[in-house]
């Protein structure tokens, strides 16, 4: 189910940190073939390097085995494996639990977990032996006991396992390394640094994810707020154009038309109409020298110089009265 996958790659990034979310997902995207390689990766990066161990937990363990089979992890696989041997108790269980033995079980053999009945087994007659016997090392329970090579006590002292115990034991010069070891120390010290510096390589890579996130999520929102910023502006020009440019109480064509300081007819007729005459200034008589007055001649209005303005404006009167009396 779509829906389904995409809740769990979700709910998987929301804990990335979480091993048995991981497990149960790459378990259910490998059956689907549709795992994410990086969910794959992000699972393997929690298994511990000294034991080989999530957690040090044989349920969380367990389940990761489980969900990693059929995936390029065999390495994790392998040490994961080594580890759920060595936990077994010498009764057969795994911590004296049957749900951590169930799960442990599941991850050992799956599908193909055998129905082994005790009393089937050929005990007896005398000198009867085991149907199998166990062969250390080949990964298989020859025997049908439940235990698998190191968890049997017959292979504990074998280099195999001995090899792989993560205990110094008495004939080697490190933890499962020199002596009778085939690793050197100065392979598994080498080993060991190159795994621990592995995180370390990776952080990098997983920041500037983050930051390229960072910056196209900050791009988008940039966008959206000019988009914002458009649509206001685009609604308010509408809203004035509709209000009051339409309705013709704004005028924008005047805005763009080209003054001239010329004066219209109209501002020619005010100015007539309200233009002052200048006085005459007359000479005062003295007392005593009245013989000797000048006559005073009347004021000729038509000898006062008359401008070129007022010619047509006069013109312009005397035409407008012509067009009125038909």
């Amino acid at each position: 189910n779509l829906g389904t996958h995409i809740y769990l790659e979700i709910q998987a990034l929301n804990r990335k940190t979480d091993a048995i979310p991981l497990s149960f997902l790459n378990r259910v995207l490998v059956k689907s073939s549709s795992v994410s390689q990086s969910f794959i990766s992000d699972l393997s990066k929690l298994q511990k390097v000294n034991d080989g161990s999530w957690d040090s937990n044989i349920i969380t363990t367990s389940i990761a085995v489980f969900s990693l089979y059929g995936t390029d992890k065999t390495d994790a696989v392998s040490r994961a494996i080594n580890y759920l041997n060595r936990r077994v108790s010498n009764d057969g269980s795994w911590g004296g639990n049957i749900e951590t033995t169930s799960w442990a079980l599941i991850s050992l053999h799956g599908a193909e977990l055998s129905r082994v009945l005790v009393s089937q087994r050929p005990t007896d007659s005398v000198g009867a032996k085991d149907s199998d016997t166990e062969i250390c090392g080949d990964g298989v329970d020859n025997d049908n006991d439940g235990s698998l090579d190191c968890a049997e006590p017959k292979c504990l002292d074998t280099p195999l396992c001995k090899c792989d115990n993560n205990v110094k034991d008495d004939d080697e010069l490190g933890v499962d390394c020199g002596g009778s070891c085939v690793v050197s120390c100065v392979d598994s010290e080498e080993d060991e640094q190159d795994t621990e510096e592995t995180p370390v390589t990776t952080e990098p890579s997983d920041s500037s994810e983050e930051e390229d996130t960072t910056e196209v999520d900050e791009g988008s929102s940039l966008w959206i707020w000019i988009l914002i910023i458009v649509v206001i502006l685009l609604g308010g020009g509408s809203f004035f154009y509709i209000k009051y440019v339409k309705t013709g109480k704004v005028d924008l064509s005047s805005l763009f038309k080209k003054k001239t300081n010329k004066p219209n007819f109209d501002e020619f007729r005010r100015q007539a109409e309200f233009k002052p005459v200048t006085p005459v200034n007359r000479p005062t008589s003295r007392p005593g020298n009245s013989s000797f007055q000048k006559p005073i001649q009347p004021f000729n209005a038509g000898a006062a110089r008359r401008s070129k303005d007022e010619d047509e404006l006069d013109k312009s009167l005397k035409e407008a009265e012509k067009l009125l009396k038909g």
